[in-house]
């Protein structure tokens, strides 16, 4: 994709739920709620500040898609209830025009990526000039309702050991904007995005609300055959390898998950920024905070190539191709080597 680029307008993080915090956990629910509270941006904004809404409000926005997930939150999912979308929440908050489109994409960890896909198609067609791809990931119900069933005298290994996938779950909001590149003020260059799906095994992850569970070892199985043959594809779309990406934003669930979709790539340990040992598994709005945390870290630097990579139950495997400051220069190898620490052992 040649005519769009993206601003990173949002990214905001909390500490994992962590489920041995049992002292005082009374404390730890008002703080969780309060967090959820905050977090309810995607009721409000989507977690935009007041900046950074000024910033679209500014704009002739054409398009706000919510991508993200549909189980992992409140009461029905990180959707305030089915139906109507999310979308048709933020936009009024955002003051957004009455003709400028609104929907959501959920396709479980992949809904930011598909979601900067469409919305750079669109760009590409002709079909709109700006759009803002928005996620609110919050996930205390789903935690606290599997500890609860795992409290349960009743709670068996199969139960135990399907649930404690649920136990890395994280909490967070994210909102990038997308526009055609010569009308970005200070954009990062967008290349699109490579995907495939297996969805034969859609039944290794299923979720409801307040419950999911996973074949963790057949999805990991699975994930990285697929991540295998995508990469083979987004090489050759992108003109890239693996020695030549700064930095891979990877949707992370946990040390060894991590650890298996980098030796999948071939990647280098010191050029994939870690969100999980703090944060856990975000979901859809993971790739998107762990970008934002390096651009503030200023790890990210003009001309540096990186991928978004995402995997979602289903089973989809996704590779969104960025530059960073829009550089026409190739960058250096290893321009961001040993600026981030080591994976946990």
């Amino acid at each position: 994709m040649q005519q769009v680029a993206f601003e990173l307008l949002h990214a905001q993080h909390d500490r994992q739920h962590d489920p041995r915090r049992h002292e005082p956990l009374a404390r730890q629910r008002d703080e969780d709620r309060a967090t959820d509270e905050q977090h309810a941006g995607h009721r409000d904004r989507e977690g935009l500040g007041g900046a950074e809404a000024a910033r679209v409000g500014d704009l002739a926005l054409d398009l706000m898609l919510r991508g993200g997930d549909v189980i992992e939150h409140s009461p029905i999912g990180d959707r305030d209830w089915l139906e109507p979308a999310t979308a048709c929440i933020v936009h009024p908050k955002l003051g957004l025009a009455p003709d400028a489109l609104n929907f959501d994409v959920g396709n479980a960890c992949l809904g930011f990526i598909n979601g900067m896909a469409l919305t750079a198609a669109m760009i590409e067609r002709g079909d709109i000039d700006h759009g803002i791809v928005v996620d609110g990931e919050s996930a205390r119900v789903v935690v606290e309702s599997t500890i609860a069933r795992l409290a349960d005298p009743a709670c068996d290994r199969d139960l135990f050991r399907s649930s404690f996938a649920t136990l890395t779950l994280g909490s967070g909001a994210a909102a990038m904007l997308l526009s055609r590149r010569e009308m970005a003020d200070d954009g990062h260059p967008f290349h699109g995005v490579v995907s495939r799906a297996a969805t034969e095994h859609n039944e290794l992850c299923q979720g409801q609300p307040d419950d999911m569970r996973t074949d963790a070892a057949g999805l990991l199985t699975a994930g990285l055959a697929l991540a295998r043959e995508t990469w083979r594809d987004a090489v050759d779309v992108f003109d890239w390898s693996a020695d030549a990406i700064d930095a891979a934003f990877i949707h992370q669930v946990s040390r060894a998950h991590t650890r298996s979709v980098i030796g999948a790539l071939g990647l280098r340990e010191d050029r994939i920024p870690l969100l999980y040992p703090e944060h856990g598994n975000i979901g859809p709005a993971g790739a998107v905070v762990t970008c934002s945390q390096e651009d503030a870290a200023g790890r990210l630097f003009p001309g540096d190539r990186a991928g978004a990579v995402g995997i979602g139950r289903g089973a989809y495997f996704a590779q969104a191709g960025i530059t960073w400051g829009g550089c026409s220069g190739a960058p250096g190898p290893g321009r961001c080597a040993g600026s981030r620490s080591p994976l946990p052992r």
